[in-house]
């Protein structure tokens, strides 16, 4: 039989025309009708769905945007086909899909309402706190700072801690509410920071001989070691070994609540003297923070390797050069800071670390002393407590 050429030259449906569209688009569809017992009507409908911004909907499709996910509508054509509307088009998807972006946009609603609510109970927290501590001039500034903070952390938490001032005046002038609230503060940030380094995620852990990556559940602080460890750098092999430790680098938990500390400034060079002795050895604490400053990369930032200055084999016990010295203090200042922000210790007593300073440069030896008197002049720490200063000594001999 001949063919008509206008059967080839002329479509016959809606679907060969050039530029055309396959996807019926009839009057939009009403998501309401079609969903009972799926979802809400206003789970489905976008709360932003008259933006026609096409490239801020994939957004929201393609990386959780919370405002792109509200410019689409979900529902079903009239066969049941699931299906989604972007500025007015109805498009066919898969059902998997079509419950995938269900599920997203509820959990990001549920998320940002969330935030919401606590950005709310934070500031009316926060609001009734200065109040209180505006009507009671009283309480310690140390303490106010501290339920501020824990206001940020905390809303409920820290209305509590509010009610509970009066008892903690009276009893000791709120001494062990600051030990309390600095331990909550300190804690939860040591929590938060040991969780970064030691959850375990899906990683790269190897590679194959002909190069193909090995995946596998690994943590950031475990796969830094490992590597480390392969390194033919002494430094960084005992880098390894501080990260494989790394909980004895932080302040050990409840330490801030302890009836001797009640929420005192404690610095890692402050526990060098106290608990350490001074000791500055080949794996003393001491020489692990200076590994992991330099070598760790596990941080924002670092303290490049400053070696201690040596001793002059002409006049025993003085420096070749004085001003090394100077280097290696500020180092040892910089070391501080640097733990204060990565390992959420305080700032040390500048004592302490010349303290410090001392033994690793002169080699003297700090002895602890526990019937040392405190001080007779005022102690800098702005609780007035004994210092290193007070519990230690230097002996000045080998």
């Amino acid at each position: 039989m001949a063919i008509d050429p206008t059967d080839i030259t002329e479509p016959q449906s809606e679907e060969m025309v050039a530029g055309g569209s396959y996807i019926p688009q009839g009057e939009p569809f009403q998501p309401e009708q079609a969903t009972r017992g799926i979802a809400d009507a206003r789970d489905l409908t976008g709360r932003a769905s008259d933006v026609n911004d096409f490239n801020l909907t994939m957004r929201g499709i393609s990386d959780g945007d919370p405002v792109g996910m509200e410019t689409f509508d979900l529902g079903f054509f009239e066969d049941g086909t699931p299906a989604i509307t972007i500025n007015g088009a109805n498009v066919p998807i898969r059902h998997e899909q079509w419950m995938a972006l269900l599920t997203q946009r509820n959990k990001t609603r549920a998320e940002v309402k969330a935030r919401m609510m606590f950005e709310h109970d934070k500031r009316k927290a926060k609001a009734g706190i200065t109040k209180i501590l505006a009507s009671a001039p009283s309480v310690p500034p140390q303490l106010g700072e501290l339920l501020l903070t824990i206001a940020d952390m905390d809303p409920a938490t820290a209305v509590q801690e509010t009610q509970q001032l009066l008892v903690s005046m009276s009893k000791d002038n709120g001494r062990q509410q600051i030990g309390k609230l600095s331990t909550m503060i300190q804690d939860n940030a040591v929590a938060a920071d040991l969780s970064r380094l030691t959850r375990e995620t899906e990683m790269q852990i190897g590679e194959t001989d002909m190069g193909d990556p090995i995946m596998g559940k690994s943590s950031l602080a475990r796969s830094r070691a490992a590597e480390l460890q392969k390194d033919k750098d002494s430094r960084k092999r005992k880098t390894a070994y501080a990260i494989s430790n790394i909980d004895s680098m932080y302040p050990p938990k409840g330490m801030k609540s302890d009836p001797s500390v009640n929420g005192k400034p404690i610095g890692i060079f402050d526990i060098m003297v106290g608990l350490d002795g001074g000791d500055t050895s080949e794996l003393s604490r001491f020489e692990l923070l200076r590994n992991l400053a330099a070598y760790s990369d596990l941080w924002p930032s670092k303290v490049d390797w400053v070696d201690t200055p040596i001793y002059s084999d002409f006049v025993p016990g003085r420096p070749t050069n004085p001003a090394e010295v100077d280097k290696f203090r500020n180092y040892l200042f910089e070391l501080d800071q640097w733990a204060s922000s990565a390992l959420k210790w305080d700032r040390s007593d500048p004592r302490a670390i010349d303290m410090i300073v001392t033994r690793a440069v002169l080699g003297n030896k700090i002895v602890y002393n526990p019937n040392a008197q405190p001080a007779q002049q005022g102690s800098t720490d702005q609780g007035g407590a004994n210092t290193a200063e007070d519990q230690f000594s230097i002996d000045f001999g080998s």
